[in-house]
């Protein structure tokens, strides 16, 4: 390969990885978007709090769900969804405590959102110059100014590949995905899942966090899949509610609690085992 032949390649490999950067950067601007979207939820939370807080005398430990009277909205019932294992009291505080540090995480957010941005606009610019590069020296000079990540080491790269989930297929072709583990639960969620994904979890009971990989509403079969796909892969012991929300509404409980989440937004489906439907999907 003579000296010509040689930057040429080189300028290939630039222009490729600052592309895959594209995507990545991209990918990290969404995901700081639909963060903000939930840290702008906080208030929407503090008022459901402060909604049990003033109805606690109807709430009893074992609950499902309770009916109030929303001052907000004329008065109107509102149906707030309740933890069965925790202590009422505790249903108050964990709603304070989790609009507080959503409303902390907005300029957080916001902070990523313009950084992703900025670097959005650089990469753009030094593929625009990379392309333009037809001399050798040309290429040198913008090749100074390109700082990309190194590759990770063959270790890490399996240890990336290596998914944290289970993956079924519906009848309408939607990928659904089952987490593996407490950890995985939390890599699916918040790694994999995009923020317009739909998310179930057996309500009550500990399980797999179950996601639904599409933007669109569910069709009503996908949603029983996965609805069985929850309830199997949890102690719901063959039957139970199942909560449904989307990624978005979902946040971390806290350290050291992998697997255990915050979700606001979500509805409740009741439904036995359908061995049937889960004999389908695994069969694929």
């Amino acid at each position: 390969m003579d000296l010509q032949e040689s930057w040429q390649e080189e300028k290939r490999v630039l222009l490729r990885d600052l592309r895959r950067r594209a995507k990545i950067l991209r990918q990290r601007l969404k995901r700081a978007d639909e963060q903000l979207t939930t840290c702008n939820s906080w208030s929407e939370l503090h008022h459901e709090g402060l909604l049990l807080q003033s109805h606690l005398y109807l709430v009893r430990k074992g609950m499902s769900q309770v009916a109030v009277t929303d001052w907000e909205d004329d008065n109107k019932e509102r149906i707030i969804i309740l933890d069965p294992l925790v202590e009422p009291h505790k249903e108050v505080e964990k709603r304070f405590k989790i609009s507080k540090k959503l409303q902390k995480g907005i300029p957080y957010q916001e902070r990523l959102i313009q950084q992703a941005s900025e670097e959005i606009e650089r990469n753009e610019l030094l593929i625009q110059s990379l392309e333009k590069a037809e001399e050798q020296q040309v290429f040198e000079g913008v090749a100074k100014q390109i700082n990309l990540p190194k590759p990770r080491t063959e270790e890490a790269k399996v240890l990336f590949k290596q998914l944290p989930y289970r993956e079924f297929t519906s009848e309408a072709g939607v990928k659904i995905w089952v987490g593996k583990s407490a950890k995985d639960n939390d890599r699916l969620t918040f790694q994999y899942a995009n923020g317009s994904d739909w998310w179930l979890h057996a309500s009550g009971v500990p399980g797999s966090h179950v996601v639904i990989h599409t933007k669109d509403e569910p069709d009503a079969e996908t949603l029983k899949d996965a609805v069985q796909l929850a309830l199997h892969y949890s102690k719901a012991k063959g039957e139970g509610d199942v909560c449904i929300t989307q990624c978005k509404h979902v946040t971390h409980y806290g350290k050291g609690h992998a697997g255990r989440v915050y979700i606001s937004n979500q509805r409740t489906i009741y439904s036995k085992a359908d061995s049937e439907r889960l004999n389908r999907l695994r069969k694929g």
